[in-house]
């Protein structure tokens, strides 16, 4: 080998170790703010398990207590709300962030999402989508599971919380039925 070879050899290593080096920092850097905690819970409705629904936990915007950037707070946590009227949160990550149990410590708006006490019916305006994905999608709808209504509003209390390092565990209530409130029509709940 000339030496002219040697050189460049060594420098094409020193180069992908430096650029090695610099990927695990960058990657490292910054997540610290996003750590999740495990959650978990439980909904009543009026004494009862409010079975079927959906807690979802949304990231306030708070820099000063989470040390995120500001207009960064991070992304939502989901729990299905099981008979017993317990969940148990889970991370919704985006882009190339790993799945993890929980959700983003510090506080956060807590919404409950009613569960579905209706089939869903197919929209005539997706009649364009091709027969074969058609029928799997209206194979899907047929399956998906139909609660019983909830005798109770929308509203949690408490409504917003501090989610810590560690456990957390939250009781939740569901706001009386004299205080319930419809859902607008473009819920995402399917077309009539």
């Amino acid at each position: 080998m000339t030496k002219r070879y040697q050189v460049l050899k060594r420098y094409q290593v020193l180069r992908l170790g430096f650029s090695i080096v610099l990927a695990v920092a960058l990657c490292g850097c910054g997540s610290s703010e996003y750590q999740t905690a495990a959650v978990t819970g439980t909904v009543t409705c009026n004494g009862s398990p409010a079975w079927g629904g959906v807690v979802m936990f949304t990231p306030i915007d708070a820099p000063e207590k989470t040390g995120r950037s500001p207009g960064n707070p991070g992304n939502v946590s989901l729990g299905k709300v099981d008979k017993d009227g317990s969940f148990s949160l889970e991370y919704q990550p985006r882009g190339g962030e790993p799945a993890a149990h929980g959700a983003l410590t510090g506080p956060h708006q807590v919404t409950f999402i009613p569960p579905m006490t209706e089939p869903r019916k197919w929209n005539s305006q997706d009649d364009w989508v091709p027969e074969e994905e058609k029928a799997k999608l209206k194979s899907e709808m047929a399956a998906e599971q139909v609660y019983p209504a909830l005798e109770c509003g929308i509203e949690m209390a408490p409504a917003t919380v501090e989610v810590m390092a560690g456990k957390n565990e939250f009781t939740f209530t569901l706001s009386s039925a004299k205080e319930k409130r419809k859902l607008p029509p473009s819920s995402g709940r399917g077309s009539s």
